[in-house]
């Protein structure tokens, strides 16, 4: 009898993650060409000798369907006022930009570019690390680290390394997962991972009604809107502090 372990690690691993979406009370799932969507994660089954050619899978790849007019900022706040048409290689973690030829290029990534704008996406530079999207504008931002992660390239027992998405699956089906991981950004642009000991720390003398507020609303730290809804509280708080 022919071995189906990817189909049922791809099921489990399905059944799994819609037990979180029930919990959430997300309001749909959309099935479409082998791809999966659940709140903050998505997944992606590119089938056996494919590769992710085609607009769909430039969508999955890169943050935005088209390339868009964008600009640098470095870190003496001197912004050029030349524009290119730039957009984020989520698989690469690097920024592209479109040539004079018309070719993609990768833009260099250095210690002294400080943030990258793309149509009205900002995006922070924690050189070397990564690149965050900075998601709002509250005093203590909150940023969106975009992820894609291939979970298992196997058939019949068997595993193998990819060696990237422009490569071919030969006979192997991959599974990918995308999605955010997110970063409080303080006011120097420094990152640190959204954990309720980190917002504690850079809003230290509101501990006590910050402890409250998260105990009160249960505050999932790898939800977006309800990070926001965080650090709206804190600016408010600290509003009415100055007004006492």
């Amino acid at each position: 009898m022919k071995n189906s372990l990817p189909g049922k690690v791809f099921f489990i691993i399905a059944c799994l993650i819609y037990s979180v979406w029930q919990a959430s009370f997300a309001q749909n799932i959309i099935f479409s060409s082998g791809m999966a969507y659940y709140p903050n994660t998505q997944v992606f089954r590119l089938k056996a000798w494919k590769t992710m050619s085609g607009r769909q899978w430039l969508t999955v790849i890169y943050r935005y369907p088209n390339f868009l007019e964008g600009k640098v900022t470095l870190d003496n706040g001197f912004s050029p006022t030349f524009t290119m048409k730039l957009n984020y290689n989520v698989y690469e973690d690097r920024i592209e930009y479109i040539t004079a030829k018309g070719d993609t290029s990768v833009l260099e990534n250095a210690g002294h570019l400080k943030s990258i704008a793309i149509g009205d996406h900002v995006y922070v530079n924690d050189y070397p690390t990564v690149y965050v999207e900075k998601l709002n504008q509250t005093s203590v931002a909150l940023g969106s680290k975009h992820l894609i992660k291939m979970m298992f390239e196997g058939n019949s027992g068997e595993v193998f390394e990819a060696l990237g998405w422009h490569q071919p699956t030969a006979r192997l089906d991959r599974l990918f997962v995308k999605k955010d991981e997110y970063y409080f950004i303080d006011k120097n642009s420094r990152l640190n991972r959204a954990t309720q000991s980190n917002i504690l720390k850079m809003h230290h003398s509101s501990k006590k009604e910050l402890k409250k507020y998260i105990k009160e609303t249960k505050v999932d730290f790898k939800n977006k809107e309800a990070l926001i809804g965080l650090l709206e509280f804190c600016d408010h708080f600290a509003d009415l502090q100055r007004l006492e």
